[in-house]
């Protein structure tokens, strides 16, 4: 058991379509050797349903430094249906990838699979009349394979890579926000209803996992000082694209967690790219029903040096 997770198995990586041939995975034949478990231990307490945002939480510290430099966001949206699936991997491979000091974690790095879904994204001059232009290019499906970084005195998030839907989302998230989003096909079956988290994306490989919420389960924000806070309550984002760095601030309420049990049953669209990741060992996954409301301030760019 480590971190409060119980593993059962080996970890084996997918074997995929082959980046150059573009062959096949061999997903049927290799499917049940190369899947992986983990299984939490569920906190026994019990949290109301819309978690409070507690006095120098981090959300509200983001929420206070946002009101200070960006005075109102530029746009509002609500993140929803989210799945995170965390693993640590080895510091120094991963360092040769990222652009900005790693924030580690007793010494530990991390990287994340965020799958989740936004919706009504708009202006927030004007959200009532704007809704459509979410509805043109953005309130779809999201992954982003992320890390942990330090952006000055504050803690950050940097996005490696992201994978979308919409070609038109292609086009226009890169351009103002440099988001490395890349084409793919994104299915997500995140029934909370129904307790059962189902998801498969498929570019250049593929991820593919599913889960089952516990009964009754229970949401709460991460406690201060955990893993979980470190992993998921971050509200600066960072991102390079040619050249070019960018921050933005982000924030909402605490996302409210639930630990999951989770499968994986293949990992290649990761692996194939960053070898150092078929070293990565599983360090947990929460379910989240989402956030509303998040503010999303405007992408500040300077020459990478």
């Amino acid at each position: 058991m480590r971190d409060g997770i119980l593993l059962s198995g080996q970890i084996a990586w997918a074997e995929g379509p082959d980046p150059k041939s573009g062959s096949p995975s061999r997903r049927g034949e290799t499917s049940r050797e190369r899947a992986w478990k983990w299984t939490p231990l569920l906190p026994e307490a019990t949290m109301k349903r819309r978690p409070p945002i507690q006095k120098n939480s981090p959300s509200e510290i983001a929420r206070g430094r946002f009101r200070e430099f960006e005075k109102r966001p530029l746009f509002l949206a609500n993140w929803v249906e989210a799945v995170f699936i965390h693993f640590r991997v080895e510091p120094g491979e991963l360092q040769l990838t990222v652009p900005f000091d790693l924030d580690l974690h007793e010494g530990s790095a991390f990287v994340s699979l965020v799958a989740f879904k936004q919706e009504q994204l708009r202006f927030a001059r004007a959200p009532s009349i704007t809704r459509w232009m979410g509805n043109l290019a953005a309130n779809h499906a999201f992954l982003n394979f992320r890390t942990y970084v330090k952006y000055g005195r504050e803690r950050a998030i940097y996005f490696i890579a992201e994978w979308v839907p919409d070609r038109l989302a292609l086009w226009f998230g890169p351009k103002l926000y440099g988001f490395p989003y890349q084409l793919a096909q994104l299915q997500y079956h995140h029934g909370s209803d129904i307790g059962l988290l189902q998801g498969r994306v498929s570019g250049l490989g593929a991820i593919e996992y599913q889960a089952r919420l516990p009964v009754n389960p229970t949401a709460a924000a991460a406690r201060p000082g955990t893993l979980d806070e470190f992993l998921t309550e971050r509200y600066i984002a960072l991102t390079t694209r040619r050249g070019i760095s960018r921050f933005f601030q982000v924030w909402h309420e605490p996302w409210p967690l639930t630990p999951i049990p989770i499968e994986i049953s293949d990992l290649s669209l990761i692996s194939f790219t960053w070898p150092w990741f078929r070293k990565a060992e599983p360090a947990g996954a929460h379910y989240s029903r989402g956030v509303t409301g998040v503010w999303i301030g405007r992408p500040h760019a300077q020459t990478a040096t």
